[in-house]
């Protein structure tokens, strides 16, 4: 790690994020009250900056989070876990057999860890990974379009709507785990417009003679179609049709089926 941040730190903004496979505890990755107010320093040198206090959920510090300790103090580099709105309680990254830790970190120079907005861990599912917890988080960047990106600003606002609902609802999601009554509070202050715009426009006089109307009297051709339906078959059962199923069934027919019974 110390020779990655020695490579790419004259080049710009430095993040690492994922499975570093340290346990750092909550010591200090700063110089605490360092000051450049009293002592005389270089004009290129550039004091750590006062950040949040940051908690851990766990307590274990190893060797490899020593480590990682000096380093982001030789560096200027700055742990989120347990400093951002999403993980302020600084929740473990890892389950498996030998119990739960935190060992996936999101670690970056002050200048980024300024513009991070939010962090967050994700809750455990144990059929989405073996044992390690997705992070997420939201940072504010500046980028410049290219000229074919320039093209379809018409869609920028419809880009960042859907951010922002992202956003919105990962927010949600956390508030959900971390604070269930504001959750839900919150949830039942927003405006149903569905059901706003469900209201009925039609009085109900008006619905009274519609219904009314389906029942009126209906015109005499329906009726007299009718009486033409009903003559047509009166006058077919009327009609004999002479085949061998028309016979009267005789006495000893019904004897010899009866017998046939038994």
């Amino acid at each position: 790690m110390e020779k990655v941040i020695v490579s790419y730190k004259n080049k710009g903004d430095i993040m690492f994020c994922g499975d570093l496979n340290p346990r750092t505890s909550t010591p200090d990755d700063y110089i605490a009250q360092h000051s450049s107010k009293y002592l005389p320093l270089f004009k290129s040198y550039k004091p750590d900056n006062h950040i949040r206090y940051r908690k851990h959920c766990d307590e274990t510090l190893d060797s490899r989070g020593k480590e990682i300790i000096d380093s982001c103090i030789n560096n200027q580099m700055r742990i989120v876990n347990g400093r951002c709105v999403g993980d302020l309680p600084g929740q473990f990254t890892c389950f498996d057999t030998h119990g739960q830790s935190t060992v996936d970190y999101l670690i970056t120079n002050e200048t980024l860890f300024n513009q991070i907005r939010y962090f967050r861990v994700s809750e455990f599912i144990s059929t989405f990974s073996d044992c390690h917890i997705k992070l997420s988080l939201e940072i504010l960047a500046k980028y410049q379009l290219t000229e074919s990106q320039s093209n379809n600003c018409h869609a920028a606002p419809k880009v960042k709507y859907k951010q922002f609902i992202s956003s919105m609802l990962q927010k949600l999601d956390t508030l959900r785990v971390d604070n269930p009554n504001k959750y839900w509070k919150l949830l039942n202050d927003i405006p149903d417009s569905k059901k706003d715009s469900c209201s009925s426009q039609i009085d109900s006089e008006t619905w009274a003679n519609h219904f009314r109307s389906l029942h009126s009297a209906m015109d005499n051709t329906f009726y007299s179609r009718l009486k033409q339906f009903d003559k047509i078959l009166s006058d077919k059962e009327k009609f004999s049709i002479f085949n061998d199923l028309d016979n009267q069934i005789s006495i000893k027919e019904n004897s010899d089926a009866i017998a046939s019974i038994k």
